[in-house]
């Protein structure tokens, strides 16, 4: 059970990025779509921060344009 958890979370984490976002919460189960984007905002928020004030600027710019 804990080895297909991993499994269907990990393809959802990696379907994230190939697939539109409204088309890729329709394919995923609702914990898995949490789960994804809690990963994948951690990993934008701790590039964003790379960039400084500015970096995170523009960062919350982009997801109010969005």
């Amino acid at each position: 059970m804990k080895t297909t958890i991993r499994h269907v979370l990990l393809h959802s984490v990696e379907d994230y990025v190939k697939v539109p976002r409204k088309e890729w919460v329709k394919r995923h189960p609702g914990q898995c779509v949490l789960n994804g984007s809690q990963v994948h905002w951690t990993l934008e928020v701790e590039e964003s921060m790379k960039g400084g004030v500015k970096g995170v600027k523009a960062y919350w710019d982009s997801k109010l344009e969005a």
